[in-house]
């Protein structure tokens, strides 16, 4: 620094400053460190999204279990029916195919029967909702509440031999209602019973045949490769599927313990929950009392848990 003097004033001149710019290996350090923490913010970030997707399921799963509760209440404590598919056989359980016509008294795109907890056939999940239940939610205005914020709708969708689709992401406990084994506008099917449950004796048609009903699981959140109607199969091996179909697995999208691939038990191949790799991982479940929890597959699939009257 220099000092000058100057007519009775003094000037203070200042060293030139050096400019420097980053070198390369600067830069590429710094990318690196931002490279890092991307990876380890990526993942939480995930985590916490899929945290509050699966709050979001399980409220939305809670306030479909009360409605049924609801539905029950109003009719002499019957449940619906499980809104199987069903093919054009005269003694088939479900509905019937696409073409067929809607009841009597219905609007023409009421593709169920009148009892069916909910009406999939031809709708998605931003179509008007409707099913016996629907006047028990509080908004129901599309079938969004019964749409987990993680189900992946095109991946999920597995065709009935009709080309149908069903488009949510909840199923009822096959166990209980009449129509997993006869169906009233079928004489056929009350003659002759048909079913796929293992213990058909142990079906609970009114809530009040269920036996410890905080402990029964209603509705879950069905594995993505089995969802076909509205009916869910969670024993294992399941009864009446063909060789292509799997039981319907507790979905575990949520879970980020999951072990990749995930193998399900299908009717002629793995056959047990117990034997598969994500047996302890976790999916949303109601039950019949109303509350919900996050269970594991062993404990939904465990004969405890959804036969009504064991």
């Amino acid at each position: 620094m220099k000092t000058r003097v100057r007519a009775g004033f003094t000037r203070v001149e200042l060293p030139a400053t050096s400019k420097r710019a980053f070198t390369l290996v600067e830069l590429l350090v710094v990318i690196g460190i931002i490279a890092i923490l991307i990876g380890i913010l990526l993942p939480v970030l995930g985590r916490a999204r899929e945290q509050a997707n699966r709050i979001a399921c399980m409220s939305g799963i809670r306030q479909v279990a009360n409605a049924f509760f609801m539905y029950t209440q109003e009719n002499g404590g019957w449940f619906p029916s499980p809104a199987v598919w069903g093919g054009p056989g005269p003694t088939a359980l479900g509905y019937g195919s696409l073409t067929t016509p809607a009841p009597s008294g219905y609007p023409a795109d009421w593709i169920g029967w009148p009892e069916d907890w909910i009406v999939w056939r031809n709708k998605t999940p931003n179509d008007k909702l409707q099913g016996a239940i629907v006047k028990y939610l509080a908004s129901p205005t599309n079938g969004k509440i019964l749409m987990c914020p993680s189900d992946e709708a095109l991946y999920r969708k597995v065709p009935n031999p009709d080309g149908s689709l069903y488009p949510y992401s909840f199923v009822m406990n096959s166990y209980l209602s009449f129509g997993t084994n006869s169906n009233p506008h079928v004489p056929a099917t009350i003659t002759a019973p048909k079913n796929n449950l293992r213990y058909p004796a142990d079906a609970a048609w009114k809530i009040a045949q269920v036996r410890r009903s905080a402990d029964k699981i209603l509705l879950y959140e069905e594995d993505e490769r089995a969802v076909r109607d509205g009916r869910g199969q969670l024993q294992s091996p399941a009864i009446g599927n063909n060789a292509d179909n799997i039981v319907g697995l507790l979905s575990i999208r949520h879970d980020n313990k999951r072990i990749m691939p995930d193998d399900p038990p299908t009717s002629q191949g793995q056959q047990r929950i117990e034997d598969q790799v994500n047996r302890d991982r976790k999916g949303n479940v109601a039950f019949v009392d109303g509350h919900a929890d996050y269970v594991t597959r062993l404990f939904a699939h465990d004969r405890a848990h959804y036969d009504p009257k064991f």
